[in-house]
């Protein structure tokens, strides 16, 4: 579905706008729509889009890694530029008023909004779009004018970018399981013990290259392929400490158990961004000061919420049906499961399908009639107390909104604090 990305984004517009100026501006909301200067119909405000471009600001990248033996091609970004013009259908000596006072409440809007987060834009989006005001010289607006027999009236001109276009183009791929390497003449087998595959939890993509540092404390280096997997051999501690640090990302540190673990399974390990991470304007996200090395978990009792598609007992294993019609990428990531009986927290290895491995199996038994799953962000604050967190709040939520984080430490220390949508906050831990 990613060809509809830019009717999404037009029609997003379209809410935005309706929800600021109606009924205050503009009575109805059908009076504010889609169309060309030239057909504006009974349209009240008219938003037209005049240009389409690549957008120049996104990097090109090569294959995609979209689940762990698929790769496809890489996504085209584009820049969408708009043209938004008032037709006030009033008396003539209140026209020009009227349609001046629309068009201030447009540029407040949008000057509010600022971002279409990818959540609203439907699948196949994972980039916010950022809404831009462009500055003009009279002249070139009067050449995007190109409506010979209709007088130009005064518009606003916008851009959004980058809006993604997916490419439909997939490859299956085979992992390396094994490595021979000839020395000496003399054959040896490295033999896979743990393959990680990092992702950044934030954009839900692979993180290549040298971007971070991905090791098992004692072990000898990963070999790291193009796609970002890391692939360790011959390990010896059947019980390796995993640790990982890299400048954008908050640090890592994870204890396995390589004997526990399907030798054929590869471990998704998510990485939040640090406060070096290159957020987007108007992000909700917060700097959160506690002990060092203090491990925290958190999560928004507002924020998206799971459900089971079919009940889970402890007899299914590591098996679970999680009910996801978004179909997000949920490999690697912790949850918070809670029912009237039970709570605990589960880590997903990887899904197929509605059904998703976890790392272990659970304890208690779970209705999906009254069981709830949120997820769970996992940090580690650095040697100075500090880890960064970036809030995917409801993107129905208007900037200002204070919502409620509930967070837990590896000592049992629980708590709740609340932040507000659309700022960077700080907040203090000192329990």
């Amino acid at each position: 579905m990613g060809f509809s990305m830019i009717t999404e984004v037009g029609e997003q517009l379209v809410e935005v706008l309706r929800d600021a100026l109606v009924p205050d501006v503009i009575a109805h909301t059908g009076s504010i729509g889609l169309c060309s200067p030239d057909d504006h119909g009974d349209y009240t405000l008219g938003i037209y889009l005049y240009d389409i471009n690549p957008d120049d600001d996104v990097p090109s990248s090569g294959m995609v890694n979209t689940g762990l033996d698929t790769q496809s091609f890489p996504s085209t970004f584009l820049t969408l530029d708009y043209m938004i013009t008032a037709y006030s259908s009033s008396d003539l000596k209140f026209r020009a008023g009227e349609e001046q006072k629309i068009l201030g409440r447009v540029v407040q809007a949008l000057g509010d909004k600022r971002i279409l987060p990818f959540a609203v834009l439907g699948i196949g989006s994972s980039a916010n779009a950022k809404i831009e005001m462009l500055k003009l010289e009279r002249e070139e607006k009067m050449r995007m004018w190109t409506f010979p027999e209709t007088p130009y009236k005064l518009s606003l001109f916008y851009r959004v970018h980058p809006v993604e276009i997916t490419s439909t183009r997939v490859n299956s791929i085979v992992r390396v399981r094994d490595i021979n390497m000839l020395v000496d003449e003399d054959r040896v087998l490295y033999e896979t013990s743990l393959v990680v595959l990092p992702i950044d939890d934030f954009t839900g993509r692979p993180v290549t290259g040298s971007a971070v540092s991905i090791q098992l404390e004692g072990e000898k280096p990963a070999v790291v392929k193009d796609d970002g997997y890391r692939i360790f051999t011959n390990v010896k501690n059947r019980k390796p400490v995993l640790i990982s640090m890299g400048g954008l990302y908050e640090p890592v540190r994870i204890e396995t158990d390589l004997d526990a673990r399907d030798p054929e399974e590869i471990m998704v390990l998510r990485l939040m961004p640090g406060r070096a991470y290159p957020l987007p304007d108007g992000m909700t996200s917060v700097v959160i000061g506690t002990g060092p090395k203090r491990y925290l978990q958190l999560w928004t009792p507002e924020g998206k919420t799971f459900k089971l598609s079919r009940d889970y007992k402890p007899e299914d294993g590591r098996e679970m049906s999680l009910y996801n019609p978004d179909d997000e990428s949920v490999e690697g990531k912790s949850f918070l499961i809670r029912s009237e009986k039970s709570e605990e927290l589960l880590q997903v290895t990887s899904r197929q399908n509605k059904k998703v491995m976890m790392g272990v199996a659970l304890s208690g038994t779970y209705s999906k009639t009254d069981t709830t799953l949120w997820p769970v962000s996992e940090v580690w604050a650095d040697d100075n107390g500090d880890c960064t967190l970036p809030l995917q709040v409801p993107y129905d939520m208007e900037p200002g909104t204070e919502i409620t984080v509930c967070y837990k430490d590896d000592d049992g220390k629980s708590g709740e604090f609340t932040v507000t949508v659309g700022k960077k906050n700080r907040i203090m831990l000192t329990d």
